[in-house]
This record gives C-alpha cells, structure tokens and sequence, in this order.
C-alpha cells in the first residue's frame, strides 16, 4: 500500500487528477495526506477530501496545514509526517504538481530528504488546466517521476 503527499492550492483539480491517476495505474493508495498553506479556504480542502474518500475510494484522507511563507519549517513539517509514515511500512510518495512554488520545493526536498519517490503530473497543454482527468486525452499529460531513492 502506498501513502501519497500531495499538495492542494487554488485548483482543487489538481490533486484530485493526481491520485485519480495512480489509482487508474493500478497504484493502491491506503492514505491521502492534502497539505496546505493555512491561506487555503477549509472549504476547497473539504471538497478535495470528499472527493478523494467519495468519489475515488480512498478510506482515508488527512490533511497537513503548513506555513506557506517558511520553506525550511514546511520541509521539517513534511519530512516528519513522511517519516512517520515510513516508519508505519507505507511507501510514500510525494506529489508536488500543485501549490505555489514555495510549498511544490519544500516538499520536493522534504521528499528526498525522506528517501521517497517524488511525482510531478505535466500537462503539455495549459488548455486542459482544470479539467478533470479522463477528460483530458492521453497525449497531453504525463506522470513524471522526479526522483527514486536508490534501491527502489
């Protein structure tokens, strides 16, 4: 079972797109962990984590608030959370195609420095920003991986 990290900013879209992906993979996600700024609406994060535990079928859903502005302080943050995970048995991934550059870094960082896998989803085309993944034809995105720890 895997763990996903991914980050909500002003597109609800985004994180939705990412763990409905690995899902259509074939990766089984036991925990969805949102992190946040604390500037994001509680009402946009509930909507994420009802669609993600509704609509897509992962039973648990959490969230991960963190200070926007201080990249070293979300990496700590971050990197703590990912370890604990770890420490459970979960492989962890991290997904840092959404939020603003501050939060995508640190949590890049927090990522390596964790030992985890770190996933970026690119649209190729900015036409398709918002839409909802089946919607979008496969030629226009893809799922990169960033960085593999060694061994894995």
């Amino acid at each position: 079972m895997v763990v996903l990290f991914t980050v909500l900013g002003l597109s609800e879209v985004v994180p939705v797109n990412t763990v409905w992906i690995l899902l259509d993979r074939g990766v089984s996600l036991s925990k969805v962990i949102v992190v946040t700024s604390e500037t994001i609406p509680l009402g946009k994060l509930s909507l994420v984590k009802s669609i993600i535990r509704e609509d897509l079928g992962v039973s648990s859903v959490d969230h991960l608030r963190v200070p926007e502005v201080a990249v070293d302080r979300i990496v700590n943050l971050v990197k703590g959370r990912i370890l604990r995970e770890k420490e459970s048995g979960e492989r962890v991934l991290v997904d840092v195609t959404g939020g603003r550059k501050t939060m995508s870094i640190a949590c890049y960082k927090a990522g390596i420095e964790a030992g985890c896998e770190v996933i970026y989803v690119h649209l190729r085309d900015q036409g398709y920003l918002n839409v909802l993944y089946p919607l979008i034809p496969r030629h226009k995105y893809s799922l990169v991986t960033l960085y593999e720890p060694p061994g894995d």
